[in-house]
């Protein structure tokens, strides 16, 4: 079989595949852009400096901005602004996102986002809140807690976001009907006591999901929106 390179795009400096096979890439002039399946770009944001597609959730991205933002994708079409001095970030195996800010503290923030949506709710105006708390194992494994007998750990847990978006279409796979994205934020805050004395390490974990609705929604665009939370540091 004869195989042959095509051009699918032009000033590219970085590209990544997302976990559904869609392409991700960074031009010369910091826009960061989605290959669609039909085979056409769509601008995603702006003054990108640098990104990543995580393998936890769907076009789950995190972009680090010329302006010192850091910013995440949520779901493919809510942008959420994590910090506004970061000025590098890397993510582990965990996916757990660190970023350093202009003063050289450090950040922490971990999000498991699904797109498989829950069941609907009976009562469309009924209020939601968020139920499910990260579990200590969870957050200890996160943070990279040094395990021991001579360690004293004592976790608190706070939730920090708790909102419903709109019902919206979000084009996931097997999506039968519009969605609403429900927004579960904590803060974990770890203390603990080793051998070098006592320390303090601070996680923001996000437990978002989508909810299904009977609503019916018109309007099935998916513009990227800005949402700003507090910001956290260790």
């Amino acid at each position: 079989m004869n195989a042959r390179w095509s051009v699918i795009g032009t000033a590219i400096q970085s590209f990544q595949l997302d976990v559904d096979g869609g392409l991700y890439a960074l031009n010369r002039h910091h826009e960061l852009m989605w290959l669609t399946a039909s085979g056409h770009w769509s601008l995603v944001d702006v003054d990108a400096q640098s990104f990543v597609a995580t393998s936890n959730g769907l076009r789950n991205v995190y972009t680090f901005t010329k302006h010192h933002e850091l910013k995440r994708l949520e779901a493919g079409y809510s942008w959420r602004t994590l910090w506004t001095d970061a000025v590098s970030l890397s993510i582990d195996s965990e996916g757990t996102v660190t970023a350093r800010d202009t003063l050289g503290r450090s950040w922490m923030y971990w999000s498991p986002f699904t797109a498989l949506g829950l069941d609907p709710v009976e009562d469309e105006n009924a209020p939601l809140f968020c139920l499910d708390f990260p579990t200590d194992d969870d957050i200890l494994r996160l943070t990279h807690i040094p395990d021991g007998p001579d360690v004293e750990v004592v976790v608190i847990v706070e939730p920090t976001v708790d909102a419903v978006d709109p019902p919206r279409w979000f084009g996931t796979p097997g999506e039968i009907g519009p969605q609403r994205l429900h927004h579960c934020q904590y803060q974990c805050t770890v203390q603990y006591t080793n051998a070098n004395g006592p320390k303090t390490v601070v996680i923001d974990i996000d437990l978002d999901h989508l909810i299904r609705s009977n609503a019916k929604v018109i309007d099935s665009t998916s513009t990227p929106r800005q949402r700003v939370v507090n910001r956290r540091h260790l």
